[in-house]
């Protein structure tokens, strides 16, 4: 299985009660970005998964928090490389105290 960041359009409501029309900006979708496991593909679409268990079963690999997102609204997919035994943070930082 692949490690993936996708970025995708979504719809979006973030409106509620009356506006005025003339007042209205231009409609523009939401950009998205997922990043999970690459679980499968179809040609409509994919679905990727943040977390997976049970990989070193032939089959009964298991996903949680899947989703679906629809191939035509994908902009961009990445692969990414997992990094294990390492810590991704940098060193706290120490006041300098001129010693």
């Amino acid at each position: 299985m692949q490690m993936v960041l996708i970025e995708w359009l979504d719809s979006r409501s973030p409106f509620s009660g009356w506006e005025w029309l003339d007042e209205r900006e231009d409609p523009q979708p939401s950009t998205c970005t997922t990043v999970g496991w690459l679980v499968k593909e179809s040609a409509d679409g994919i679905l990727v998964a943040p977390t997976i268990a049970d990989v070193d079963a032939d089959a009964a690999v298991q996903i949680s928090g899947g989703t679906v997102i629809a191939r035509r609204a994908i902009t961009r997919i990445q692969e990414l490389v997992p990094i294990v035994n390492r810590v991704l943070w940098p060193e706290p930082c120490l006041p300098d105290t001129g010693a």
